[in-house]
């Protein structure tokens, strides 16, 4: 992560609950995940006080191999969510972070996002999601429409959600 600037914080970065906190829903650490972070911060200067990183660790029935499934899923999801954190508090940013595990993204992204805007009363849900220059029939069977199921589930629960496009050139 060197490419990105990082400062280390005079002071321990503090979450203000009641103040503007952008929820990031994000898979593992990726380009998609530190994109979406930087575009926020770039849409919204100095708006957003907080950010809160939040995602689901899917388990999946087909391959499911007992409890060390769940607690690799488990630590996997939540070394990404660290890896967020810091890299928000890196630039400057109190950053915390929510998961949750379950078999189906959508339905625990829905209830986990629930549970979050409770407990940060200002907050605004983003997703990055990756558009492509020259899309072709098969780039939606490829690339998850998991944002956007999300945000119909958040807007009828009366949750604002911002999908962050991310261009992929061709």
């Amino acid at each position: 992560m060197t490419a990105l600037p990082q400062t280390a914080p005079k002071k321990e970065l503090e979450l203000q609950k009641k103040k503007p906190t952008a929820v990031l829903l994000v898979g593992g650490f990726s380009g998609l995940g530190i994109h979406a972070l930087l575009t926020i911060m770039r849409l919204f200067p100095r708006y957003f006080v907080n950010v809160v990183f939040m995602s689901v660790g899917v388990i999946d029935s087909a391959t499911f191999q007992g409890v060390e499934e769940v607690d690799r899923v488990r630590e996997q999801t939540e070394e990404a969510l660290r890896r967020y954190v810091e890299l928000a508090r890196g630039i400057g940013v109190p950053a915390d972070y929510r998961f949750s595990i379950g078999t189906e993204a959508v339905s625990e992204s829905e209830k986990l996002a629930g549970e979050v805007a409770k407990e940060y009363e200002r907050s605004i849900f983003f997703a990055g999601k990756l558009i492509f220059e020259r899309e072709r029939w098969w780039d939606r069977l490829l690339h998850n429409e998991t944002a956007n199921q999300v945000q119909r589930r958040l807007q009828f629960a009366g949750l604002p959600m911002v999908i962050l496009p991310v261009r992929v050139l061709e």
